[in-house]
């Protein structure tokens, strides 16, 4: 969880980097099994 919540795609990527983590959007399925994590869209969205 990133220390402030981002208002935008562009600022995600940063926000993640200056505590030295990658960007990753995660849901959690219905069942409850695990985690799915995929990259955030690019910068340019």
């Amino acid at each position: 969880t990133p220390p402030v919540a981002p208002s935008k795609c562009k600022s995600f990527g940063s926000v993640c980097a200056a505590i030295g983590l990658q960007p990753k959007c995660c849901v959690l399925p219905v069942a409850g099994v695990a985690v799915l994590c995929t990259d955030p869209l690019p910068p340019a969205f």
